[in-house]
């Protein structure tokens, strides 16, 4: 889609719902596999997740997200920060949106206790894959959006218990 003018940039917020996901000193990340640099490295990153539905609570919404994106069972441990993002040069057919607004939650897997990195697949049909990367090399990816990268460690260290609240109890 080419954008002419500021009238042709669609004005939708989305709302998303994303988890950090620490499992021996790794991060579980996504990225689109259609996207790739020219040594064949996916070109970014970016936190697993997804849209919040209707009358849906951001922790319902990242629980199921999750195990519709990859099969995994999470437990969210906590609010630890949110994010807003927009696009304006990216080509529609690797987005869905122009501008989101992301709560962010920290999250484990559930049953996988060893050291050993659980390998992550899509179970769903658009293109998105999954890859641990390095906590402590988390500056050197490409991790969108950029300030997401700087409060990686911040958001880890910071208590969250009592940051978050949210009255979605409609069933």
């Amino acid at each position: 889609m080419q954008i002419s003018s500021q009238a042709d940039i669609p004005k939708d917020i989305h709302v998303l719902t994303r988890a950090i996901i620490i499992h021996n000193d790794h991060i579980l990340c996504a990225y689109d596999p259609r996207l790739k640099t020219a040594s064949g490295d996916p070109v970014f990153y970016y936190l697993p997740g997804g849209h919040i539905e209707y009358q849906e609570s951001a922790t319902d919404s990242l629980i199921r997200e999750l195990s519709e994106e990859t099969g995994e069972q999470i437990t969210v441990k906590g609010f630890i920060g949110a994010f807003e993002r927009s696009w304006l040069n990216t080509p529609q057919s690797v987005k869905c949106h122009k501008h989101e607004i992301s709560l962010v939650f920290k999250a484990v897997l559930d049953n996988k206790k060893d050291d050993a990195l659980p390998s992550i697949t899509s179970k769903e049909n658009h293109k998105v894959a999954f890859v641990w990367l390095e906590l402590k090399n988390i500056q050197n990816y490409d991790i969108r959006p950029s300030l997401l990268k700087d409060n990686i460690h911040n958001w880890l260290t910071v208590p969250s218990e009592h940051v978050f609240k949210s009255v979605m109890h409609i069933k």
